[in-house]
């Protein structure tokens, strides 16, 4: 229970470094511009590759600074390129899916990295994508009445197809950002 404590206490600490606040900046643009070339399936299904940013900025400073850029993904993609009324819900299942990538992604390197990147996709799939946004979607209207039922199982399909696809897009780039940063930042490890 210490240790994972601890791991909140570091996240928030990130926040006083400079470099935490540039290379977040910079995922968090990269986040946006991703957001771009989303790939609409049908009028309800997008297959976004953004959230790769969101997790590794869970990966690099922890829960704490995946939550807050969460949000400031979700509020900036939103003013950039609006795609519809602004909904506080969504902002909160986009903070929710930066916690759960900090959480499980925090200073892992190796095969503890690819087993939590894994374990954190199937989370935010199941938890923010599947069921949270789905439950928005329903509740505001999005997803017509009369399509409902339609709407859901295709969302839960396209979601489950895409998981796969996800967690290897996920452990390579994270792998790869892993590397990168430590070999920017002259660390042995994150």
């Amino acid at each position: 229970m210490k240790s994972f404590l601890a791991t909140f206490e570091q996240s928030a600490k990130e926040f006083a470094k400079v470099r935490t606040l540039a290379v977040t900046g910079i995922f968090i643009a990269l986040n946006v511009i991703l957001g771009f070339f989303s790939i609409s399936v049908t009028s309800y299904l997008k297959i976004g590759f953004s959230f790769i940013a969101l997790a590794s900025i869970g990966m690099l400073y922890g829960p704490v600074v995946g939550l807050a850029a969460g949000a400031l993904c979700d509020v900036i993609g939103f003013i950039v390129k609006p795609s519809g009324p602004f909904l506080i819900i969504f902002t909160l299942i986009a903070m929710l899916s930066g916690f759960i990538y900090g959480l499980f992604l925090y200073k892992k390197e190796g095969k503890k990295l690819v087993v939590s990147a894994i374990i954190a996709k199937v989370c935010v799939t199941l938890i923010c994508n599947i069921f949270l946004n789905t439950l928005a979607l329903v509740h505001y209207g999005f997803i017509p009445p009369d399509i409902t039922s339609k709407a859901i199982l295709t969302r839960v399909i396209k979601n489950l197809v895409e998981l796969p696809i996800g967690c290897v897009m996920l452990i390579i780039v994270l792998l790869f950002v892993n590397q990168a940063y430590k070999r920017a930042f002259n660390k042995n490890t994150i």
